[in-house]
């Protein structure tokens, strides 16, 4: 289900954001997301200036790439940040081994945005891109770090017995996510099972991303069924030789 498309050419705008109507902040999103990249990282370092006339300075981080933005506001520095970063992407051709950053190094708002937009595609039914050899090396490289993993709660994974009905799966689902970070998002399906159940999908914002089903006669059955089934995914992902 993961994969990569070919590199789309973004247009660098070429007038700051008090006069543009573009959304360079989205673009980049949607650029890191394509390249299977971690999300843009935001930081507003400095404000400039009497309180009458501030001025903010925000970095944005993509991969080991850092830009600059100034703004009369946090959002617009936020936008002339996005919209250096994109203009460097495109005129110069970065490659990926320059964009690329393991995913360990996301923060959590970072994770959640771009989980929140991974299930929207998911939802609008968007083409899966074509896996490539640069993304396989990425999955294969993120599988030995997972089976490599270790945590108390991932420890106590593979002590405890998911046959046991009275279990919190979800919570303990949610202490492995906090120990691992990354982020863990239920969503629920309209549609019933043949049996009249309740359906949803939890995903795990790993690298690659792992989407678990679930069922159940209520939604709490249902959630705690679909995390029963991520946390039999991890156990086997990070069984030991």
């Amino acid at each position: 289900m993961i994969g990569q498309s070919s590199y789309r050419e973004v247009a660098a705008p070429t007038t700051t954001v008090d006069g543009a109507g573009d959304n360079p902040v989205g673009e980049l999103q949607e650029l890191a997301q394509k390249r299977l990249l971690s999300p843009p990282q935001y930081e507003i370092t400095s404000v400039r200036g009497p309180p009458h006339d501030r001025e903010f300075v925000c970095n944005v981080k993509l991969g080991r790439i850092t830009k600059r933005g100034t703004g009369k506001s946090k959002k617009k520095a936020k936008c002339n940040a996005a919209m250096k970063m994109m203009q460097a992407v495109d005129v110069t051709s970065l490659s990926q081994e320059d964009l690329d950053c393991p995913w360990e190094e996301e923060d959590g708002d970072a994770l959640m945005d771009s989980s929140k937009s991974a299930y929207a595609d998911l939802k609008k039914g968007k083409k899966i891109p074509t896996l490539t050899p640069f993304v396989s090396r990425k999955i294969s490289s993120f599988y030995t770090q997972l089976k490599n993993a270790s945590g108390k709660k991932l420890n106590r994974l593979h002590t405890t017995s998911l046959n046991t009905p009275a279990s919190n799966f979800c919570q303990l689902l949610q202490e492995i996510a906090e120990e691992q970070c990354f982020e863990v998002t239920y969503v629920d399906l309209q549609e019933l099972s043949y049996k009249g159940h309740r359906q949803c999908l939890v995903q795990l914002s790993t690298m690659p991303v792992a989407v678990c089903h679930g069922s159940g006669p209520t939604s709490d059955e249902c959630h705690a069924n679909a995390a029963h089934n991520a946390l039999q995914y991890l156990k086997i992902m990070t069984k030991k030789a």
